[in-house]
């Protein structure tokens, strides 16, 4: 703790500052999480082990591109915590970030259908701004690793390998599906007849999920409530509808899922497309579902076999894991032909 305070003081440029390190509040898979007091306000704290030549440290390098290059090119289309200070170490290696504390006493914890709109009406405007604009994505995106397709390549590859040396990790019916699966993944990539894979793309979050979403109520409007989006160690050009599959697929419990799945993408196919229209430029449903059906079998997948490989080995089991099955099951049975 002592080297991070030090590390933390060397990286603020202003000087007379009192930092109050409190002590780390918890691990995630890529980070630990800690509070920190920098002259009388509260932030939020995030280092990395950017040791090693592994994926961890690839999800870091975007994250660290992510506030270095590209939040400003928001322009406030949505809400993200506010960047404050990068760490350093003494080498001069960016190894954590100083963010927005948004642990407030106004943040929402719990998850409905009104609120699920909400944050697909927010993602929506940044997926709208950027929508085939492919030339300016590709400029804020072209730095020098090109992590985040380097990053979503290594996870993927890492997964099959788990998936086809250790198959006792499933039964043999989730094995033959998760497999058909695979295969058609590969022979879609493989076609060279299929959708242009550059057209309607656009820059979405990768990872969207309720533990990415802090969820404010604005003390200032009576019953707004404002999703701020964290965590954009994967963020991509891609396909709009894939931020709205990961988020219902993985936020969702069963009965709200099923009782709303369909509607919820069809109403985010009709805000698409009615800014498509607008600009002479539209989307075709036969189209869209196909951006579903390429978004189910590409990461989407990876990352629920990559759940449970983790499920596997971790002495926590995840409870929620067969909900996401049955969420992404239901999705592949009405969009993928297998």
């Amino acid at each position: 703790m002592d080297n991070l305070k030090k590390d933390i003081i060397n990286s603020i440029t202003q000087k007379n500052i009192d930092i109050d390190l409190n002590q780390l509040n918890y691990s995630n898979n890529t980070a630990d999480i800690f509070n920190v007091h920098i002259d009388k306000i509260d932030y939020i704290g995030k280092i990395f082990d950017i040791s090693k030549n592994d994926t961890k440290k690839y999800l870091a390098l975007n994250e660290f591109y992510f506030y270095e290059n590209i939040i400003s090119h928001f322009n406030n289309i949505i809400k993200i915590p506010t960047f404050f200070n990068f760490i350093k170490n003494d080498k001069g290696q960016t190894y954590g970030i100083i963010l927005e504390n948004l642990n407030i006493p106004n943040k929402i914890d719990s998850l409905d259908i009104d609120l699920i709109n909400i944050i697909i009406e927010h993602i929506s405007k940044l997926h709208i701004y950027y929508w085939n604009k492919n030339d300016n994505i590709e400029n804020i995106l072209n730095y020098k690793d090109n992590a985040q397709y380097i990053i979503e390549e290594k996870i993927k590859m890492d997964i099959k390998y788990y998936f086809y040396n250790i198959k006792n990790i499933f039964d043999d019916n989730l094995y033959n599906t998760f497999d058909k699966l695979l295969n058609k993944n590969n022979l879609i990539n493989n076609n060279n007849n299929n959708i242009n894979k550059s057209l309607n793309k656009t820059f979405i979050h990768g990872s969207l999920k309720i533990e990415n979403i802090i969820l404010i109520k604005n003390t200032l409007i009576q019953e707004e409530i404002i999703p701020y989006f964290i965590d954009w160690s994967l963020f991509k050009l891609g396909y709009g509808v894939e931020d709205i599959l990961f988020l219902l697929i993985f936020s969702l419990d069963k009965d709200l899922f099923l009782n709303n799945v369909d509607n919820i993408i069809h109403l985010y196919f009709q805000k698409i497309n009615k800014y498509m229209i607008e600009n002479q430029n539209n989307e075709c449903l036969n189209e869209f579902n196909e951006h579903i059906k390429q978004s189910l079998l590409d990461f989407i997948l990876h990352a629920l076999i990559g759940l449970f490989i983790k499920n596997h080995f971790s002495k926590i089991k995840n409870e929620k894991l067969h909900i996401y099955l049955d969420n992404y099951l239901y999705l592949t049975n009405k969009y993928v032909e297998l």
